[in-house]
């Protein structure tokens, strides 16, 4: 009857050893899956983050790509190698201007490495390290790499993050092959008002997305393994995540499917029976064996189950301890993201689900909106209020208006439509209630999102435009004030200059001197045009940038030697005082190119850098400035106007290009220097619209280097003309004197 106990008990073991086994294996398995899915889902969330913050900005640059990538910093993707921007596709026809445009927009170190066999290119322009590398990633063309253009055509058609086949990234590719590994790319479109700006990637290692994911949650007891298909279809093995106390071999499987952004991932997941619950398989033998020998050892039979039992009810304890730490762990994890968003000051973000509830509300989308704390859609108190639920109550609850001053229309909010599929971007309303009695302007983007488990529900980004309005507007009433107070008067004077002009003929004198104040009449004539044209390239700059550009050949040592004889001319007399003569400037002008430019615009540009050369020096110093150009590398000229004065200090170099902000330029024996603060804008404007850049360097020994990059081909430097002496060129006066002002030809 013992040994009969015995084998009893054996088998009673046996089975629940095994159902045991099968019971951890499924929590395992759940786990990891669980694990996957939420990984993938934090990467997919970062992406329509930077995606959202890229869209409400006016255009993509490099300070507006960090402002976007910032939140990526406290987020520790598992995997993650870099954040890109990848521009629209271009053509290789394009890709001179196209490297110039990113240049100029904060991308200074871009250098394009296209596919030779494509026709048609899309490269990364602005790039974020995630995994603490330093290495390149600007410039790399993904025609080069089809599994990703397949992403980025599929991120674009759906309008969400999109996950690519398996592939190995080319910036792995010069890495040692032991080095390598298996990869995906994630992409979503960044869309203005359903229109391509590009898109944001982020490259995903296989290998190191497996262990960073699966490690807590395979706690050591299974064997984890991730397949995707390739490019050709192919099932491929990505990675392998092994435990250290797995056992010989596996006694048990698990085959997971998980579908992920527009791609289907497997995970099998195996372990032995020894690793899933300790010893417990090897006892029942040894029961038998015992119960063979000797019955007196059913106590120790006995025992020996109940400590088995024991250890599995504390195995399944731990295994739910380890639960609720994952679970505290995603807790976590959302209360980070709610830190991020609430921490962001430029933008307010609102997530609502599909009956219009509030489910996320920033602390600036409450401030914007006049909302007093935390969504409460009934509550309000004398400082704000509350919020609504559903969108027929956002229009008459918030105080939503249309630019007009009309009630905004509840179908074309950015929410709602968002609740209907639809994206938009930057459309502008106004928020006037109790709380903003005097109106706020915002520009909102909306995106549908899903917020749970099959539940949409929408995203709104929005930020306050009132202060950027308000400038435009003061911009344009200052046009108003040049066209009426400069152009009026400027008028008068050619007018009065014409009629002079009209009467020489009954002048009398010497031929001589008739022949100097009709030259120095047409000098005034000309001098007057170009100020009426310097005016309205003011009004264009101050209402709108698309004028159209007079493009065409224009040789740049003519038109520097042009500008020379007005701005050395107009400088010399101004720097004139006490009686003394201002010292002689020095001038040398290098072997300049034949660029294609518009020519008036371009000699606005020299005219400004050279005056300012010219100008921005210490009291009783003569100024000395050099203008050279120089062939860029991959097309293209530089243009470079070099002096000896003051300088500007570093940190307002890249200011003093906005309008109306000037550098102090308080000196020794001199208080300031005349001017409007609007020259090196327009120059910076003009140089933009050629698709070129303008920026500010210190000069070695003192002094300030303007930078000037102009996009196209070039011609070499136009042929030297003998000078003739500046007196017989220009006769008489302090005119004639400035423009000897040992000016050079090299």
């Amino acid at each position: 009857m013992t040994l009969s106990a015995g084998l009893a008990w054996a088998a009673v073991v046996s089975h629940e050893a095994s159902d045991l086994a099968a019971r951890t294996l499924d929590t395992r398995a759940a786990a990891v899956q669980d694990a996957a899915q939420d990984e993938v889902r934090r990467h997919g969330d970062a992406l329509r983050l930077v995606a959202a913050g890229l869209a409400s900005g006016e255009r993509v640059d490099a300070a507006a790509f960090e402002t976007a990538a910032a939140p990526l910093d406290s987020m520790t993707l598992a995997g993650a190698t870099s954040l890109a921007f990848l521009a629209r596709p271009v053509d290789d026809a394009g890709l001179g201007a196209f490297a110039a445009t990113w240049r100029a927009r904060g991308s200074v170190d871009l250098e394009l490495d296209p596919v030779e066999a494509a026709d048609t290119h899309v490269f990364a322009v602005l790039s974020k390290p995630l995994d603490g590398s330093s290495q390149r990633r600007t410039g790399v063309d993904l025609a080069g790499a089809p599994a990703a253009l397949e992403a980025l055509t599929r991120a674009r058609e759906s309008g969400d993050v999109t996950m690519s086949q398996a592939y190995q990234l080319i910036i792995d590719q010069q890495l040692p092959e032991t080095e390598r590994q298996t990869s995906f790319v994630v992409t979503a479109p960044v869309l203005r008002q359903d229109r391509l700006v590009g898109w944001v990637l982020m490259g995903l290692r296989g290998q190191d997305f497996l262990g960073g994911v699966v490690g807590q949650a395979a706690e050591g007891r299974v064997d984890v393994a991730l397949s995707a298909d390739d490019t050709a279809g192919e099932s491929l093995t990505v990675a392998v995540a092994v435990a250290g106390g797995a056992g010989a071999g596996p006694d048990r499987r698990r085959s997971i499917t998980l579908p992920v952004a527009h791609q289907t991932w497997t995970l099998d997941v195996t372990a032995g029976d020894a690793a899933l619950v300790g010893d417990v398989r090897h006892r029942p033998a040894a029961i038998r064996a015992v119960s063979v020998v000797i019955a007196l050892l059913v106590a120790g039979l006995w025992w020996s189950v109940t400590s088995s039992r024991a250890r599995a009810r504390g195995e399944v304890r731990a295994a739910t301890r380890d639960l609720a730490a994952a679970e505290a762990t995603a807790r976590s994890q959302a209360m980070l993201l709610h830190t991020m968003v609430e921490t962001i000051e430029e933008v307010g973000v609102t997530v609502v689900d599909a009956d219009g509830a509030v489910l996320v509300q920033s602390r600036s989308a409450r401030r914007m909106l006049g909302v007093d704390g935390p969504a409460d859609q009934d509550a309000a108190t004398s400082d704000g209020i509350g919020d609504a639920d559903g969108p027929d109550r956002w229009q008459q609850h918030y105080g939503l208006f249309a630019l007009d001053g009309s009630p905004f229309p509840r179908d074309e909010m950015p929410l709602t439509r968002a609740l209907a599929g639809e994206a938009s971007d930057g459309v502008e309303m106004v928020v006037r209630n109790r709380a903003r009695p005097d109106g706020t302007q915002i520009a909102v983007s909306g995106r549908p999102i899903t917020v749970g488990q099959d539940r949409s529900g929408a995203l709104a980004v929005f930020r306050d435009v009132t202060e950027e309005r308000r400038r435009q507007a003061e911009q344009a009433a200052f046009a108003g004030m040049v066209a009426h107070d400069l152009k009026n008067p400027l008028t008068l004077v050619r007018g009065l200059m014409e009629l002079v002009e009209d009467g020489l003929e009954d002048l009398t004198g010497p031929e001589r001197t008739r022949s100097t104040v009709a030259t120095h009449l047409q000098m005034s004539s000309a001098a007057a045009g170009r100020m009426a044209q310097l005016i309205d390239d003011l009004l264009a700059y101050t209402t709108a940038d698309n004028t159209t550009l007079d493009v065409r050949e224009v040789a740049l040592g003519g038109l520097v030697r042009d500008t020379l004889v007005d701005v050395v001319a107009g400088h010399v007399p101004g720097r004139e005082g006490d009686g003394q003569a201002a010292p002689r400037p020095s001038v040398h002008v290098g072997d300049l190119p034949t660029v294609a430019c518009d020519e008036e615009r371009m000699r606005q540009v020299l005219g400004n850098l050279i005056g300012n050369a010219l100008k921005y020096v210490e009291p009783g110093s003569p100024a000395v400035v050099e203008v050279t150009a120089e062939e860029r590398r991959g097309g293209g000229v530089r243009i470079l106007v070099a002096d000896r004065g003051i300088g500007i200090p570093e940190e307002l170099r890249a200011e003093v290009v906005k309008p109306f902000v000037r550098a102090p330029t308080t000196t020794a024996g001199r208080t300031s220097y005349p001017g409007t603060g609007l020259g090196l804008a327009i120059s910076h404007r003009i140089v933009e619209r050629h698709g070129g850049s303008l920026r500010l360097q210190a000069n070695p020994g003192g002094g300030t280097v303007a930078v000037v990059d102009l996009p196209g081909p070039t011609r070499a430097a136009d042929v030297p003309v003998a000078p003739q002496p500046a007196q017989e060129r220009r006769p008489g006066g302090p005119r004639a004197e400035a423009v000897s002002a040992t000016a050079t030809r090299s």
